[in-house]
């Protein structure tokens, strides 16, 4: 759905509705895919928190944590702080 930079680093992100959130395949071509050399990708859903292999899966409204880095146009950081 999406691609954005993070930290110097391609980061897909793709944001899903359904139930069937674990899948994607075109996001799982992309990080099967060695020449790419992506480091984790990130899917947003209606569904907990979960980590498997290079996809981390994450609820909906954390994609607020998701902030961009003033100083760099293209560039963004994932700022968990809120969450102590």
């Amino acid at each position: 759905d999406f691609v954005i930079e993070m930290n110097g680093n391609t980061l897909p992100i793709e944001v899903k509705s359904g139930k069937d959130y674990e899948y994607h395949k075109a996001l799982s071509n992309v990080m099967d895919c060695s020449e790419y050399d992506i480091p984790f990708a990130l899917v947003f859903s209606n569904n907990n928190l979960k980590v498997q292999s290079k996809t981390i899966y994450l609820p909906i409204y954390m994609l607020m944590f998701l902030q961009k880095i003033d100083d760099i146009p293209v560039s963004y950081k994932i700022n968990f702080e809120g969450l102590s």
